[in-house]
């Protein structure tokens, strides 16, 4: 007698061990008893004793803990069909038992009677002869095919183990095309791509829907002497059939060059066509799905993709390409429209994480009296109105990355639950008291000075230190003038697919007014003002005229001349006041044009700008002596 258990969920699932030597102990490093290819586990997670005539399990000090029958534990007794929980894997307890061997028996095959019947149409009929190193075969390929990973593992699985247990010269998976077929997967023979097999056998497959066995094909008048039997120089061949709900989509092939297959061979083939013909469908489909999944997720990134080259823009690129690879929780700072979403989104698809969930939760948009059910769901019963058990944001993300924008809207009592959350990565649902792992990344992004929120109590200054493990903050557009015209380009790229005439340019005076702007609602400003001018453009080009540009403008920490006297205030366009004010800033510094710049409280090469927009001749400024 001895205890077993069974893994039943995680990297290990399908795997027995029998525990013998007491006390074993579980984990991660190749040194345990049960050692699990699991990353969530730790390098000794939990231990097995004896005590008396029971087993005790008890917790090793791990950093995920251990659940028996989904309650954390320290210590706990073991009883047959208990579920332990060690990081992301699940085993069942099955008890003291009895290893289990194959019987070895003798069986009688009852056979068809047709006189000169070489050629046997399905399975025999009665029991098939119980051959163990063939059952041992089927269940060594169904536990192979259960942990395959992509769909031409299914069949080189297959192949590998009928070849050996049939005694094989060359196997074949074939998948039928119109009225043709295709060799997908082979075992033995050539490796090049001339693989001959028998399409008469293949067309009986095919119509008939079952396995065929024919014993001696020299003396079959239908099969000797054929191209392909000749070629492959086979004596005996067993064939079987690949269906799934559209019908036979496809055939197992077997052939050998010296002795004859028998009907037991036929079965073993036809059950591991069964169980290898389902499987492959539906990892070649999971395949697909995660082919156009990619497909998606590339256009997403296209379309979202962060456009500038300024040296700001470089550095925020370069913290992408670090950041993205690690767990590390990241805040992004920045001004409203500079794309905090788009670098948190930029963060996880390019992250081990990119095909789980990417969960946006705008902490400003959420119901204060809601709050803490979105992100941490509800209990049946935990409030009026809860009628049902609810997931939160964070549980639902579960696997994949949460970007928490305007983060510094988040209620206090929130606050201190996300705290928790990010510390040992456990939340409790309202209502709830059993603690709940969840595997996410955080992404939080705010508009606001934290230190002065801080020092103001309405934001915690341990959560914020929780936060800011890597932190970035987003140049606002008028610091980078240079990357106007490539996202100017970028948008009317993105817009210009979708409108009506197809591809739109647009004119270097555009260009022109689109850096004088001082761009107080950053790149989302500039997304809208070229979505307009592709939607208003009187023609082909977008001009100047065609930009509705706003009266906003961004502050700017500019040391300006004595002001006007009240008699010099008459009404006057912004255009002109900006014109004027960099005239008299150039007259001030007498046309030291790095100089006004700084006044300004602009980029040298914005006021380049700025001046060619509205005219400004630098030598009736003044010389320019930088």
């Amino acid at each position: 007698m001895m205890a077993r258990i069974l893994v039943i969920e995680g990297p290990d699932a399908g795997r027995e061990f029998e525990i013998a030597d007491l006390p074993i102990t579980i984990g991660r490093d190749p040194s345990n008893g049960i050692a699990l290819a699991d990353e969530s586990v730790s390098r000794v997670h939990a231990r097995i004793e004896r005590r008396g005539d029971r087993l005790w399990i008890s917790d090793e000090g791990s950093r995920n803990r251990t659940f028996l029958n989904g309650r954390p534990i320290e210590t706990a007794e073991l009883s047959p069909d208990d579920r332990i929980g060690v990081g992301d894997t699940e085993i069942r307890y099955l008890g003291d038992a009895p290893r289990l061997e194959f019987p070895r028996y003798e069986t009688t095959i009852l056979r068809r009677s047709a006189p000169n019947a070489d050629v046997v149409i399905g399975l025999a009929d009665g029991a098939a002869a119980a051959v163990i190193a063939r059952l041992r075969a089927l269940y060594e390929l169904a536990r192979e095919i259960e942990s395959a990973e992509r769909a031409a593992d299914v069949f080189e699985a297959a192949l590998s183990r009928l070849r050996d247990a049939l005694g094989a010269g060359r196997a074949a998976a074939i998948l039928f095309q119109g009225d043709g077929y295709e060799l997908i997967a082979h075992a033995g023979g050539a490796k090049h791509a001339g693989f001959p097999v028998s399409r008469g056998v293949l067309e009986e497959i095919r119509s008939r829907g079952e396995a065929i066995l024919c014993r001696d094909v020299a003396s079959h008048g239908t099969l000797a002497g054929r191209d392909s039997i000749v070629a492959s120089r086979a004596v005996s061949l067993v064939a079987a059939p690949l269906r799934g709900g559209d019908g036979v989509w496809g055939a197992l092939y077997l052939e050998r060059t010296a002795g004859a297959f028998g009907d037991e061979d036929l079965f073993t083939a036809a059950a591991a066509a069964s169980l290898a013909g389902p499987a492959y469908r539906a990892r070649a489909a999971r395949e697909v799905m995660a082919d156009e999944n990619r497909i998606l997720v590339d256009a997403l990134l296209d379309e979202r993709r962060i456009v500038g080259d300024s040296p700001a823009m470089r550095a925020v690129l370069s913290f992408i390409g670090k950041a993205a690879p690690t767990e590390s929780t990241v805040l992004i700072l920045g001004e409203t429209g500079t794309g905090k979403e788009l670098v948190a989104s930029a963060l996880h698809y390019h992250s081990r994480r990119r095909g789980k969930p990417f969960v946006v939760v705008n902490c400003a948009a959420l119901p204060e009296n809601l709050v803490e059910s979105e992100l941490f769901g509800h209990e049946k019963g935990a409030f009026t109105g809860a009628f049902a058990r609810k997931k939160g944001k964070f549980e639902l993300a579960d696997g994949g990355t949460v970007f928490l924008d305007e983060i510094a809207e988040l209620a206090p009592a929130c606050q201190a639950k996300l705290l928790r959350l990010l510390e040992d990565r456990r939340l409790e649902r309202v209502g709830g008291t059993d603690p709940i792992p969840v595997d996410i990344r955080i992404i939080a992004a705010t508009n606001r000075t934290l230190g002065e929120e801080i020092a103001e109590g309405g934001f915690r200054a341990d959560l914020f230190y929780r936060l800011n493990v890597l932190s970035v903050t987003l140049p606002p557009l008028r610091e980078r003038p240079q990357d106007i015209p490539p996202l100017a380009e970028h948008f009317l790229a993105l817009f210009g697919r979708k409108a009506p005439g197809g591809r739109i340019g647009i004119s270097r005076r555009a260009l022109d007014r689109l850096a004088a702007h001082s761009w107080p609602g950053n790149v989302r400003e500039l997304r809208n003002v070229i979505e307009r001018a592709v939607v208003f453009a009187a023609g082909p080009t977008i001009e100047a005229e065609d930009l509705q540009l706003s009266g906003v403008s961004a502050p700017v920490a500019a040391a300006a001349p004595p002001p006007e006297s009240p008699s010099d205030a008459t009404p006057a366009s912004l255009s002109e006041i900006e014109k004027a004010q960099i005239l008299r800033t150039l007259a001030f510094t007498r046309g030291n044009k790095k100089r006004a710049a700084e006044l300004l409280g602009i980029e040298r090469c914005t006021l380049y700008a700025k001046m060619r927009a509205h005219a400004i001749d630098a030598g009736a400024a003044g010389k320019e002596s930088d």
